[in-house]
């Protein structure tokens, strides 16, 4: 995959990754939801593909509103050329922190995220290893790591295919040091959610 990407003009791959990026992203309603430049996340308001019961009591039933994150590539920290290392990761965790309190002093103020009552994201560019090692460092972000039930159907192995390519084009475009040692074929999707209370209790008076 790494080879055929870079088969092409490596500016022009980018670029062309990046503007499909741009039109994926408008048709998806995701947006920035602050100009702070320490920011690395951006959003959409949707509906939870699953039900889901989450700390605290919460109960989302499939269909109700969420926040869904998304990374903002452009801003992520950029990864080394010999892979993630504990500076690296000291960025990535304070980056995280501050784009979590930026987007609870967010919602607490607009009034379409008065009914969402979790966060909502699914990475698909880790290893097995990865998510295994990186699973206490999201929870101590708050969040709640949930592997998806395998889905053994063709349609949602042919979805998952392309979810992953596009992610592992992203990569390549915007932080290609991430890619090391990570094979295309091997990549693992997980679900992240956080209750809208954690947001709150935990962030917006950081």
């Amino acid at each position: 995959m790494h080879t055929r990407l870079s088969s092409l003009p490596a500016h022009v791959a980018r670029g062309t990754i990046a503007a499909l990026d741009t039109v994926l992203r408008r048709r998806l309603g995701v947006f920035e939801f602050t100009s702070d430049p320490s920011c690395i996340l951006r959003i959409s308001l949707t509906r939870a593909p699953v039900r889901i019961d989450l700390p605290g009591e919460v109960h989302i039933a499939k269909g109700d509103p969420i926040v869904d994150l998304h990374l903002w590539n452009e801003r992520l920290p950029q990864m080394p050329p010999t892979g993630a290392d504990l500076a690296w990761a000291r960025r990535m965790y304070r980056a995280f922190t501050i784009s979590l309190h930026l987007l609870a002093k967010y919602m607490a103020l607009d009034a379409r995220m008065s009914g969402v009552r979790a966060l909502y994201g699914e990475p698909g560019f880790l290893l097995t290893s990865e998510l295994d090692a990186g699973a206490a460092v999201l929870r101590r972000l708050g969040f709640e790591v949930r592997r998806p039930r395998v889905r053994a159907s063709p349609w949602w192995r042919f979805a998952e295919f392309w979810q992953n390519l596009y992610s592992y084009a992203l990569l390549w475009a915007y932080n290609p040091a991430s890619l090391r040692h990570k094979p295309f074929l091997r990549l693992e999707r997980c679900q992240l959610w956080m209750p809208r209370h954690v947001l709150d209790e935990r962030y917006l008076c950081l």
